[in-house]
């Protein structure tokens, strides 16, 4: 949508495939799934074979231990836990359903902080935080998702990249203002996708 928006008419009715280091990062967001509503770590699923797309990925020390670094994040932020939080973004009339499903959200009721957390288990490329669409999304989304007798005083977009060898954990505080302004942006790119001839 925000990137290019004739990708959108043009990957209609393209297979969706994925490869395998996609479907290892999806592994990886099983198992942190797993220890989280479990209260686990992640080394007791050593030896579990995890079948994502035709893929297979048993549990090993190196994914055990990284994807214990998402879990001790996550666990030690306290608050109010959603895990793998599903959320829509009808409140802002876009002109397509739109959706998504954030890796962890805590809302911490003292400090009316909402924090969204998003597992990236790829080491190739650092994923930034500052200015990231990807983020701003899953934030916008999580915030609207809130019971809105919770007051947020600031959302804070976090990347924990346990692979990446430029601090596992990475964050950006966000006024609520400034996600619900780029809503508009959502709405404005949306709108370029769907037009006869999308620049």
């Amino acid at each position: 949508w925000l990137v290019c928006a004739a990708s959108v008419p043009l990957s209609v009715g393209m297979p969706d495939t994925t490869n395998e280091h996609a479907a290892e990062g999806t592994a990886a967001h099983e198992l942190g799934e797993m220890a989280l509503r479990s209260g686990k770590d992640c080394d007791t699923y050593l030896g579990m074979v995890l079948h994502v797309e035709g893929f297979e990925f048993e549990v090993d020390d190196e994914m055990a231990a990284n994807v214990q670094i998402y879990v001790d994040h996550v666990r030690s932020l306290g608050g109010e836990l959603l895990i793998e939080h599903r959320f829509d973004l009808s409140k802002i009339r876009p002109p397509v359903p739109m959706f998504g499903t954030a890796d962890a959200v805590v809302y911490d009721p003292g400090e009316f902080v909402l924090d969204v957390n998003d597992l990236k288990y790829g080491k190739g490329k650092v994923v930034d935080v500052v200015n990231n669409p990807q983020l701003k999304y899953y934030g916008l989304g999580a915030l609207l998702a809130m019971d809105p007798r919770k007051p947020i005083k600031r959302v804070r977009l976090t990347v924990v990249q346990p692979r990446a060898g430029n601090g596992a954990v990475r964050f950006v505080d966000i006024a609520p203002e400034e996600l619900l302004d780029f809503a508009l942006d959502i709405i404005e790119a949306a709108n370029r996708a769907l037009a006869p001839d999308p620049v």
